[in-house]
């Protein structure tokens, strides 16, 4: 009995010199970085998790040009036009450049004026030109004027949940009927983030 109770005091005092195994280690993961050159949406108008919102105007010191018309923003700077046409083309050589763009406004947002839709160079075409609610107001009966615009050229992929989501948010502001289900396929938005913008009387 004697030498049975010195084994187990015997195993307990090595059991106890043993080192206790360390806690596991919790590895966080992978953070995936920003795509390179992805723009980021900053600043006023601009919510987290909202890949519509527009994107910061860039600043500029350049003067704006004297355009016949009503100015909004910072008017426009840029001499040349950029035919919408070839921004459609290969948008993707387009992101992130800033552009003038010029024709007939087709469409304008009905609810805040943040946006109009401006006919191209070619039957078909046309470029949104989106402002940040409050920075530029365009008038609701703008469709129809001559626009002269400048902004950032923007790519924006959109999931088929997203893609019906604007279409019902364009429809619902122009008061116009939208079903979902007669969008079947995620769609590409190319749209410019506005800088400034000139509308007159028709050319």
């Amino acid at each position: 009995m004697q030498r049975f109770l010195w084994i187990v005091a015997a195993v307990a005092a090595v059991a106890c010199q043993q080192p206790k195994a360390p806690p596991p280690r919790v590895v966080a993961p992978p953070v995936a970085p920003a795509a390179a050159g992805a723009p980021v949406c900053q600043g006023a108008g601009c919510s987290a998790g909202d890949p519509l919102a527009p994107l910061p105007a860039p600043a500029t010191t350049a003067a704006a040009l004297d355009l016949a018309g009503t100015k909004y923003g910072a008017g426009v700077t840029l001499q040349d036009n950029t035919l919408v046409s070839q921004i459609l083309a290969n948008p993707e050589a387009w992101v992130g450049k800033r552009v003038r763009v010029e024709g007939d406004v087709e469409d304008v947002c009905q609810m805040r004026g943040c946006w109009f839709s401006l006919k191209g160079d070619q039957p078909g075409k046309t470029m949104k030109f989106k402002v940040t609610d409050g920075e530029m107001e365009f008038p609701k009966d703008s469709a129809g004027m001559h626009a002269v615009a400048e902004g950032t050229v923007r790519l924006i992929p959109l999931s088929l949940e997203q893609t019906r989501k604007v279409k019902q948010h364009e429809a619902d502001e122009q008061g116009k009927p939208f079903d979902p289900n007669s969008v079947t396929a995620p769609e590409t938005l190319v749209r410019l983030d506005g800088i400034g913008a000139v509308l007159s009387g028709k050319k």
